[in-house]
């Protein structure tokens, strides 16, 4: 193993720490707001939240990926153009969603987010002014400090938003809360994290190799957001505001494990195959070795959400929001297809060849317009819902087929593997939580019961990585007598 992966390695057991902590928050949060925050309001944010994030994804230049990808990411002028570019594009994005909120307010028939609108549009600014620092340090794998203030940022968005809505439980109070997560990683991006201060900068040049490398990402965020937040508008306009509550509540849940892994491949995976490029080595087997304990990770804790799903929202929820349980079954298994691609999509990004996750996005959109109005027709909400989840499949054929393309292996025999593995475990550990029940088992035995059954499953799986992980350890500590 090479040094880049034991870097890589230490980074990735922080970030997930971090990550982890932050989603420990989630799962705080999100049971106590439904105390408080009634399904229509949570329904409405709902409806706020794809104008802002989409219209930030839709013109998304990859500034991130490029500076990590690049040889010239260390450069302070490269740098500086980056940021330029980056704080420019936010501050009209921001006009653009001000400038949207009153038709959209029309055009849905909720005249409340006419006032909302323009004051969400305002992550977008935040966002713009981030400092590059972020991508730098991401690029070394140094991701403690890193960690520090993504995980900070999120304790200050939980605490606005946990007093904001006990005092004033409307949709105000998540839009608040979301904002003080930007504007607090904000702060800390430019105070805590290593380097010097971002200054703006241009360079025609340099802007022209951003401009090269962000056209495709903007196209594979364009529609990314068009495929993971579409659904929004198709389900808003077949269902009632308090059942789109629930379902955007089930999308957030069964996306987690998609979420994890998603940041360790863009803070640790990706700048790895992006350091291996760089200094000549072979990618594929570092893209093997690497690619294993993700699937492992995200495939445990999938299988406990198919599992458990219905479970914890009986155990954490309020009894209005128990409807989430069986649509989180439903979508979790799309996460699965999503957290696969998501693997095949770093090395794609550190090979400079952001066009084949355009393409599988393209493909998948295609797929939703097709498969969500048969499915829809066939079996309604349920049968949109199936129709939905089974669309993740193309887009991660896509990748599998692109990742075949630059020589590299998609593990598609792997893949099969953990997605019967997730059927076996996760549907077997819901049958023993049905049987737990119905024996009148207190609901937080039920949930103990399918965390050990599924753990239990899965541990072997998870065993030879942290074998390998103690052997090193014991070698490391047995040679340190010897240096000194």
């Amino acid at each position: 193993m090479s040094h880049d992966e034991r870097r890589a390695r230490r980074a990735a057991v922080i970030a997930l720490g971090g990550y982890a902590a932050s989603k420990v928050l989630v799962f705080i949060s999100s049971p106590l707001l439904s105390y408080l925050i009634a399904p229509d309001v949570r329904g409405l944010v709902e409806l706020v939240n794809p104008v802002v994030i989409g219209i930030e994804l839709v013109s998304d230049l990859g500034i991130g990926p490029a500076i990590i990808q690049s040889q010239l990411g260390s450069d302070r002028t490269f740098l500086g153009v980056a940021w330029t570019i980056q704080a420019v594009r936010g501050a009209i994005l921001s006009l653009v969603v001000c400038a949207l909120a009153w038709p959209y307010a029309e055009l849905t028939g909720h005249p409340e987010l006419a006032h909302i609108l323009p004051i969400a549009g305002l992550a977008a600014l935040g966002s713009g002014l981030l400092s590059t620092k972020i991508f730098t340090t991401s690029r070394e794998l140094a991701i403690g400090r890193l960690t520090a203030v993504e995980l900070g940022a999120q304790i200050v968005g939980f605490v606005v938003k946990m007093v904001w809505a006990y005092y004033s439980p409307t949709a105000w109070s998540l839009v608040g809360g979301g904002l003080a997560i930007i504007f607090t990683k904000l702060v800390l991006s430019h105070a805590l994290l290593p380097g010097a201060l971002d200054r703006p900068r241009w360079d025609p040049a340099i802007a022209r190799e951003l401009a090269r490398f962000g056209r495709w990402v903007l196209a594979s965020t364009l529609l990314t957001f068009l495929t993971g937040h579409a659904d929004r508008w198709i389900f808003g306009a077949l269902i009632p505001l308090g059942m789109l509550g629930l379902f955007g509540n089930a999308a957030v849940i069964a996306a987690l494990p998609v979420e994890v892994v998603g940041q360790l491949a863009s803070r640790v995976v990706f700048p790895l195959y992006a350091r291996v490029l760089q200094s000549g080595g072979e990618l594929a087997p570092v893209f093997q070795r690497a690619r294993r304990p993700l699937l492992v990770i995200g495939g445990w804790a999938i299988a406990g959400l198919v599992a458990g799903a219905p479970t914890a929202m009986r155990l954490l929820w309020d009894e209005d929001w128990w409807g989430s349980g069986w649509m989180i079954q439903i979508l979790v298994f799309a996460s699965w297809f999503r957290l696969c691609e998501t693997t095949n999509g770093a090395a794609l990004l550190a090979r400079g060849e952001p066009r084949w996750l355009a393409a599988g996005s393209l493909a998948k959109l295609i797929a939703m317009c097709v498969a969500i109005p048969i499915g829809y027709a066939m079996g309604g909400f349920l049968g949109a819902l199936v129709a939905y989840a089974s669309t993740e499949v193309v887009r991660y054929a896509v990748s599998v087929w692109a990742v075949s393309r630059i020589g590299l292996q998609g593990g598609l025999r792997e893949d099969l593997a953990g997605t019967l593995m997730i059927a076996a475990t996760g549907i077997g550990g819901w049958q023993i939580a049905e049987l737990a029940r119905a024996w009148g088992v207190p609901v937080i035995a039920e949930a103990a019961l399918v965390a050990v059954v599924v753990t239990l499953a899965w541990a072997p799986l998870a065993m030879p990585a942290v074998i390998s992980m103690l052997r090193e350890r014991r070698a490391r500590t047995a040679m340190a007598p010897a240096r000194a």
